[in-house]
């Protein structure tokens, strides 16, 4: 990736209880596809931020659990296990 380069096709969240503090930088440097999570019920305040921030980029998350699939724009694919 380019240093100029300023697009991500997706961020996954893998674990939201670590801490977050390199996440929102990203997020505001970056142009975001995607955004995928576990959904959770207990936020932390830095996922809080990190939720508000992505709100600000008019991004919501999209909810995985295991045995979900996606795929970005740029033919990237997964599954969650």
């Amino acid at each position: 990736m380019y240093f100029f380069d300023k697009n991500l096709d997706v961020i996954i969240l893998s674990h939201p209880y670590r801490p977050l503090n390199g996440l929102v930088p990203v997020v505001k440097r970056y142009d975001l596809i995607s955004y995928d999570m576990k959904n959770i019920k207990n936020y932390s305040q830095r996922l809080k931020i990190l939720q508000d921030t992505l709100a600000l980029k008019n991004l919501t998350a999209i909810f995985l659990k295991k045995g979900d699939r996606s795929s970005s724009q740029s033919d990237l694919a997964f599954k969650v296990r």
